[in-house]
């Protein structure tokens, strides 16, 4: 053995070599150890000059618990809420009744909300009355409402200046999918003929229209139905006019034929409505006479 070994002697005496190692000259030398005599035969030690490392340590095989999430105080949350609501005029309690999702809703969301509605310049009355009509809208982030202006704005066509108009006139706008919704219905008002539905006023052009229908026209709703086009038109330009004339001359017409036709077009199926409409008042009087005169004679 390389070691340096110690051999314990019956007499007490020891033999020490201290010769270094010939595979490891630079190890330290062995120290000198005395030991009482066990017994008279030789006894061999062999002291290894450096003890192995230890073996690493092993990780446990399950992973650490995460830290326990801070205590949240749900009635000072719901607190907050209602102070938060209750500083811009909205009745909380009120809410939570007609929009129960709103009591579990985070005040960060409601926040966002809100400081979105007011980015638009919504005034604080606005946001109140939108808010008792669509309550949804506190449960929707900016990132929901956004995609709502985007449509009304660029698909639908809404100008600027009328975005605040249409969303305090329609609030429930705010709670449609534009995907599953606001997108769908808007081709298909296209297709049967409306195509800036959401640009017209309803007090300035869509209710003149309406009573002039009803009131003045007599018509029954369900025309409309079959042509909604009919409030694409000008109401002073094109369907007054044509009306009236129609009345001076006994003469009624469906609504596409009374409004889509160019104007002379109009007045050449007018005029041959009348012609034939004289004619065939004559021969109904011709008729008539003929008749009376047979059974007076008869």
């Amino acid at each position: 053995m390389a070691d340096s070994s110690l051999h314990l002697l019956s007499n007490g005496g020891f033999i020490h070599h201290s010769s270094p190692s010939p595979l490891f000259p630079s190890l330290p030398r062995s120290r000198t150890l005395h030991f009482p005599v066990l017994s008279n035969s030789r006894t061999s030690f062999i002291f290894p000059s450096k003890l192995p490392p230890r073996n690493p340590a092993i990780p446990p095989l399950s992973p650490p618990l995460p830290p326990s999430p801070p205590h949240t105080d749900h009635h000072s949350d719901f607190q907050e809420k209602m102070l938060f609501l209750d500083s811009i005029g909205i009745d909380f309690l009120s809410v939570i009744k007609d929009h129960p999702p709103v009591a579990s809703a985070s005040l960060p969301d409601i926040r966002s909300a809100v400081d979105f509605m007011t980015s638009m310049n919504f005034t604080t009355l606005e946001l109140r009355r939108i808010v008792g009509m669509c309550p949804e809208i506190l449960t929707s982030r900016a990132s929901v409402l956004i995609p709502i202006f985007t449509f009304l704005l660029r698909e639908a066509r809404v100008d600027g200046s009328d975005i605040k108009r249409v969303i305090n006139r329609r609030p429930r706008l705010l709670a449609c999918s534009v995907k599953d919704q606001l997108r769908p219905t808007l081709y298909f008002l296209q297709s049967i003929g409306i195509s800036e539905l959401f640009c017209y006023s309803i007090k300035e052009n869509l209710e003149p229209k309406l009573n002039y229908f009803v009131v003045e026209m007599g018509r029954e709703l369900k025309e409309l139905k079959e042509f909604p086009h009919y409030f694409s038109f000008s109401l002073e330009n094109r369907i007054k006019p044509r009306h009236q004339s129609c009345v001076e001359k006994g003469v009624c017409f469906p609504l596409p034929e009374l409004l889509k036709s160019s104007e002379m077009k109009f007045r050449e199926k007018l005029e041959l409505s009348v012609s034939i409409f004289i004619s065939i008042l004559v021969r109904l009087c011709l008729w008539v006479l003929t008749l009376n005169l047979i059974r007076g004679l008869a």
